[in-house]
């Protein structure tokens, strides 16, 4: 008799406490997409994605359409015992769709072994908003702990950003870290003004992340050689062909790996090993997702990062009891 795997899909709204706006998108909700595997012993997995095709370029309709028509069939035939085989099915049928890759991947996860609680240390995001609105929100981000705190910014003038980040370096403490994510809406030039204003002005950043398109390693190896600042390349590296890019351009000091942007567990571990071999420093991040997801990526931050401060906040910005943050930190 052949033994059959169950598979459950459904959806789930989650509404966030407020706007989270960045020089990509702007959301007050989204839509959480599960699947759940039941093996013929009885065990259970589930997996967790949204959407986010300004990034990865995948729809909601080509993801609901690949999960009906192709995940839930392989999932329901396939041998669940081996997720790195299991993961090169996945790569070869759906080369395109790193959200459903991830979804197959993070329901097999589970299902192979829970995640461990673990607690790791997390920044907090400022969205991009008027400047005279940040002394109403930052108290609150101090007030819960956060030493780290990352900024969105967009292609507003130099002087303005610059100005943006003079508030609201006065707005937190001097032990309180800040980082900078333009999410690719700079040019390398307005990049280059930026960091040397930086520069003159004496103000300290942690990192800046991805500030030009995600496509150009030579710009982004332009902006890393004139900066004293570490480049982070987000949008700039989803698989190992781009960190191989960056890598032979000499243009990121760190990568942030995200598993809905890379398509699942597998290839994140993957990558951040070989990052990690190039001497590229890894950080763990996330989309705005489900506490599933952001536990995922907690794992893999306490396998190759326990004592750094990742970018995990995306379960502070909405009311869940999965996730407690807490003193910079979420467990």
């Amino acid at each position: 008799m052949n033994k059959r795997n169950k598979i459950a899909y459904s959806k789930y709204t989650i509404k966030l406490n407020s706007t989270f706006e960045t020089a990509l998108r702007s959301i007050t909700s989204f839509d959480v997409h599960k699947i759940s595997i039941t093996n013929f012993e009885g065990k259970t997995g589930f997996g967790e994605v949204v959407v986010t095709p300004t990034i990865t370029g995948v729809t909601t309709a080509e993801l609901v359409s690949d999960i009906r028509n192709s995940l839930i069939p392989l999932l329901s035939e396939v041998d669940l015992c081996d997720s790195n085989e299991f993961y090169s099915i996945l790569k070869k049928k759906f080369p395109k769709n790193p959200t459903v890759r991830a979804l197959g991947d993070l329901a097999l996860h589970s299902l192979l072994q829970e995640y461990t609680r673990v607690e790791i240390s997390t920044d907090v995001t400022i969205p991009i908003i008027k400047k005279e609105l940040l002394p109403t929100l930052i108290p609150d981000r101090i007030k819960d702990g956060f030493k780290v705190l990352k900024l969105k910014l967009d292609s507003a003038s130099v002087l303005e950003n610059i100005s943006k980040i003079k508030m609201v370096k006065s707005l937190i403490p001097n032990e309180t870290f800040l980082r900078v994510d333009p999410n690719q809406s700079w040019s390398v030039s307005y990049t280059l003004e930026f960091l040397d204003q930086l520069q003159k002005l004496g103000i300290e950043i942690e990192y800046l992340e991805q500030p030009i398109q995600r496509g150009d390693f030579k710009g982004l190896k332009l902006v890393r050689e004139g900066s004293a600042v570490p480049i982070m390349a987000d949008e700039s590296c989803f698989d190992i062909c781009d960190l191989e890019k960056l890598v032979e351009h000499d243009a990121a000091d760190l990568v942030n790996i995200k598993i809905l942007k890379v398509g699942g567990i597998t290839p994140a571990r993957e990558l951040a090993k070989a990052a990690m071999k190039a001497q590229i420093k890894v950080s763990f991040g996330c989309m705005i997702e489900s506490p599933l997801g952001v536990r995922a990526a907690m794992s893999l931050a306490a396998e190759f990062g326990p004592s750094q401060t990742h970018d995990l906040d995306a379960a502070w910005w909405y009311s869940q009891s999965e996730l407690v943050y807490s003193g910079g930190t979420v467990k």
